[in-house]
């Protein structure tokens, strides 16, 4: 089995070559989705983290209210380094388990999805890092295209990620996500034929600590 690390800027593609790995069978773990599983009501993590920066970090059916956090991170940094030191262990467990599962399942190929993938140094857990290639002024139109996006928020996300010209640098694999959909798509079959007919070396020894 081979884990094949994705990555990229904010409105970068990522999602989009996630689901077209997935089209083609590969199994896709997902550190988004599983923080916002974790940060759902009743999880311990919820209520170590309303616990100790208070109930209005809740919305109404307990969930973490997203918008309520980023405020209380830029209010104070410390509290970033507090909701990492509660999630990301926890984030850990869940990618080891599904890729686990994975690996029962007779899965060939692997994709780890995760936005802060070298700070996180999950880059050490794959056999390489591929990075969707898309231009941040096309990157930025389609963030803001979306709603919820303001320029402050933009900054703030883009500041605690690696300048664009260093992650595209220590990529293994650039997939193209800047033009149009098939060019992309027709590069993802191409890697997913290739990757899947290999072995990878990570797996289990880099996750045995975990």
């Amino acid at each position: 089995m081979y884990i094949l690390g994705l990555t990229g800027g904010i409105a970068g593609g990522k999602s989009t070559v996630a689901k077209l790995f997935a089209a083609h069978g590969a199994a896709i773990v997902d550190a988004d989705a599983i923080t916002h599983q974790l940060q759902k009501a009743g999880t311990p993590q919820t209520a170590a983290i309303a616990a100790k920066l208070g109930q209005n970090v809740l919305d109404a059916e307990g969930n973490l209210d997203r918008r309520a956090l980023s405020a209380a991170i830029a209010a104070d940094k410390g509290v970033l380094t507090f909701l990492e030191h509660i999630l990301h262990p926890a984030v850990r467990q869940e990618e080891k388990r599904q890729v686990a599962a994975a690996a029962k399942a007779g899965k060939t190929l692997v994709i780890l999805d995760v936005p802060l993938m070298y700070e996180a140094e999950s880059h050490l857990l794959c056999d390489a890092v591929a990075v969707c290639d898309a231009p941040e002024h096309i990157r930025k139109v389609r963030a803001f295209e979306r709603g919820h996006m303001t320029e402050e928020k933009w900054q703030t996300i883009k500041a605690r990620r690696l300048p664009e010209a260093e992650m595209f640098a220590r990529a293994d694999i650039l997939i193209p996500t800047s033009s149009d959909i098939a060019t992309t798509e027709s590069f993802v079959k191409s890697l997913y034929t290739r990757l899947s007919g290999m072995t990878g070396q990570t797996w289990p020894k880099e996750w045995s600590n975990i």
